[in-house]
């Protein structure tokens, strides 16, 4: 990045990261798809449905996006353990939705829509390969998100899941035996 304007971008003028240090997207459904099953290596195109949330704010977003499923395989393991699924979306925001304004020294040298991508790769494996074990570390309700690195700001602790000790999935944790 550009150091200059990277410490502007953060600054409490804009995005303001110390008060809300994340951008998220959480996926919650998938749509429209172009297949009804996936095949190794095959893309299939599909509609993202999600709620992104940056500034403070969070939004449903429907995004354009690929599916493609590989099953494990020696090259896949050098990756992830486990049968993997590669998710790719793009969509665009309009920072005056999520309460960002462009301050008036810039107002006509910046757009006010920023493209987002979103890129993740997903393994149905646990146990070792997920410090999470069996437990679901994206989505955790069923066990009030105890599990998931993601939600420990839910749990009114730290952000970081390494620093709690408490975190039986801390990917930091040493492993059990």
């Amino acid at each position: 990045g550009i150091g200059l304007r990277d410490k502007h971008l953060v600054s409490k003028d804009w995005l303001d990261a110390e008060k809300f240090p994340y951008a998220e997207f959480q996926l919650t459904a998938i749509k429209n798809s172009s297949s009804k099953s996936l095949e190794t290596g095959k893309k299939v195109k599909a509609t993202f449905v999600g709620k992104f949330s940056v500034h403070g704010v969070t939004k449903e977003v429907e995004a354009p996006g690929e599916l493609t499923y590989f099953k494990e395989s020696d090259k896949t393991k050098a990756k992830a353990p486990g049968n993997l699924l590669v998710a790719r979306a793009n969509f665009a925001v309009k920072l005056s939705d999520y309460g960002v304004t462009i301050p008036s020294m810039v107002v006509g040298k910046l757009s006010e829509d920023v493209d987002i991508s979103v890129d993740f790769v997903a393994s149905d494996a646990n146990g070792g390969g997920n410090p999470c074990g069996t437990c679901n570390p994206c989505a955790a309700k069923k066990d009030n998100g105890k599990c998931n690195p993601c939600a420990m700001k839910d749990k009114n602790k730290k952000e970081s899941p390494c620093a709690v000790k408490d975190n039986q999935c801390s990917p930091c944790a040493p492993k059990k035996k």
